[in-house]
Parts: structure tokens; C-alpha cells; sequence
């Protein structure tokens, strides 16, 4: 379980930073749904959190657990795979090798394993991506 979180984590950062170039304003043929594995919160303050207890030597398992025993929530933070149309940034954290963006994501489909891929009632979450030009 540890491995996949933390291949989990490094692809939702991955991910992020081919994310994070691409414009989060609307086309003539609307917003771009991205496709990734990655951790997401209900706030954007408990990405943060999760971030920094990273950040301080946590692996993605034990920081994503702490997040949600201080929320008293087991579902605060997950690992999950979701179709997402990214929005806006709201807070930047420094981490080493740069920063990462806490950003808020529409969640519009979700993996839901020998079922497949499920259409969502559209739902706010967010996560960290990696600043452009930045990587692990």
C-alpha cells in the first residue's frame, strides 16, 4: 500500500507539472479534462497540510493518515484515479527541488476499479501540483 501511495504522489506531482502549463481559462470548446492518480482533500488547507508533513520527511501514507485523524475524517484526503478539470491555484508551498501549487480541481469522473470509469456529480476537491517548470 505504501508503494502505490507514494507512486500515487509522484505522479499526481508529475502530472502536475504538465498540468500546471496549461491555460485554466475557458476555450471556445470549453475547459480540458486531465486524467491522473493522485492524492485530493476537501480543503485546500489540508493539502497543505498533507504538503508540509511530506515536506518533513513523512512518506505519502503516514501524511495523508495524519490529515485525516486531525480532520476526524478517514475520507478528508485520498488516493484516487479521476477524470478533473483544473482550476484555480490557491496557495504555494515550498518543498525541496521548488514549490508546489495548492489548487482547486472539479472532479467529473472517477476510476471505481472492475467497474470503470463513473461519471461524477461535478465536485470540488484540490491538490498539489508542481509549479511550471518545475519537477520532482
Amino acid at each position: 500500500m505504501n508503494r502505490l501511495v507514494s507512486t500515487a504522489v509522484a505522479l499526481v506531482f508529475l502530472t502536475g507539472s504538465a498540468l500546471a502549463e496549461e491555460p485554466k481559462t475557458k476555450t471556445d470548446e470549453g475547459p480540458k479534462t486531465e486524467v491522473a492518480i493522485g492524492l485530493i482533500c476537501d480543503t485546500a488547507q489540508q493539502v497543505e497540510r498533507y504538503v508540509r508533513l511530506y515536506k518533513d520527511g513523512a512518506s505519502a501514507d503516514a501524511a495523508m493518515n495524519a490529515v485525516n485523524k486531525e480532520e476526524k475524517n478517514p475520507k478528508a484526503c485520498a488516493i484516487v484515479a479521476a477524470a478533473f478539470v483544473v482550476g484555480e491555484a490557491q496557495q504555494t508551498v515550498s518543498v525541496s527541488g521548488g514549490a508546489v501549487q495548492v489548487v482547486a480541481i472539479t472532479i467529473v469522473a472517477a476510476h471505481t476499479g472492475r467497474r470503470g470509469w463513473k461519471p461524477t456529480t461535478p465536485t470540488v476537491q484540490y491538490t498539489a501540483m508542481f509549479m511550471e517548470g518545475q519537477g520532482i
